[in-house]
């Protein structure tokens, strides 16, 4: 998953629910209308780098960007793959210092 868009009723609501996908991906909230607190509400979003976008005569419009998405967290899986090159690596260079 690289971007998770979540529909909210309000920009509060759209912080909570886009926030739960913080660890994983970029992330947006999508709202029936634009808020009549916008700044309060891109200053809000801005700082935890959550998007918030509306649809408005039938296009989408962006009225914060969303932060790119930086992975922060290694899973058990990607940490695995690293041991296992490591392991490769090292082995592989003992094999050329010893002439083999």
């Amino acid at each position: 998953m690289r971007f998770a868009v979540v529909a909210a009723r309000t920009w509060r609501e759209g912080l909570v629910k886009a926030g739960r996908f913080a660890p994983f991906c970029a992330r947006a909230m999508l709202l029936p209308a634009a808020p009549s607190d916008l700044d309060d509400a891109q200053v809000q979003a801005g700082f935890y780098g959550i998007g918030i976008c509306v649809f408005s005569s039938g296009k989408l419009q962006m009225l914060a960007e969303p932060e790119r998405y930086v992975r922060r967290r290694h899973s058990s899986a990607q940490w695995w793959f690293a041991e296992e090159i490591y392991q490769q690596l090292t082995t592989t260079g003992e094999e050329l210092a010893a002439g083999g």
